[in-house]
């Protein structure tokens, strides 16, 4: 669902998880998860988008929100946020992957990375405020 702010800061297209996976698959990653994402909030941003479209300007359609509403939002993040460390989105406003890349010497051959000791993964955040090193890396 392309909008005005994809337009403003000159995304050139969106992918669908199928077109996720193939690029990820072509650069050497092997995707490990990936669902659609900001999938609560979908039916809150379609109408929203189809309204930015019609009094298109070609300005990012991002702009600030009161504070009740943003806490809101940040509620209703969080929620998915806890669903989506059990289960996937079949569909959503943004596609997301947790993939790892194939070292040259592991190349061809079938590898298993060991989990860590919890059963919890690592998932580097980058929509988050960032932290000390630009990006807060969420444990699952």
């Amino acid at each position: 669902m392309r909008g005005g702010h994809d337009l403003a800061v000159g995304t050139r297209r969106r992918y669908t998880l199928t077109d996720l996976r193939r690029l990820l698959l072509a650069r050497g990653f092997e995707p490990r998860r990936s669902t659609y994402a900001n999938t609560l909030l979908f039916w809150a941003a379609v109408p929203h988008r189809l309204l930015s479209k019609l009094r298109s300007s070609g300005e990012s359609d991002v702009k600030p929100v009161p504070r009740w509403l943003n806490n809101l939002l940040e509620s209703v993040l969080k929620l998915e946020e806890r669903i989506l460390s059990r289960t996937t989105f079949p569909f959503g406003l943004s596609a997301i992957s947790l993939a790892e890349k194939e070292s040259s010497s592991d190349a061809g051959q079938a590898r298993e990375k060991p989990s860590p000791p919890d059963g919890r993964r690592d998932f580097i955040d980058s929509s988050r405020k960032p932290g000390r090193h630009g990006r807060r890396v969420k444990r699952y």
